[in-house]
């Protein structure tokens, strides 16, 4: 089977494709990273937590996700 479109048009579709699935990338862990953070003086003070229990918390959890989201 060959496909009938013209190499131009699939190099512009796979850059097409690579362009978004990096901004994408790029959001989610810009969000993961420094998002919440930013919310850690709030989580202090509403929950009456130290930042380090804060913080450790935010770790925890991402080692606690990140082998469910990359197996």
């Amino acid at each position: 089977m060959s496909d009938s479109r013209p190499q131009t048009e699939m190099n512009r579709e796979s850059v097409k494709v690579t362009t978004a699935s990096f901004l994408v990338r790029f959001s989610i862990v810009g969000m993961a990273l420094w998002g919440l953070p930013f919310d850690y003086d709030f989580m202090v003070q509403q929950f009456g937590r130290t930042r380090a229990q804060v913080t450790s918390g935010n770790a925890l959890s991402k080692l606690a996700v990140g082998p469910l989201c990359c197996s």
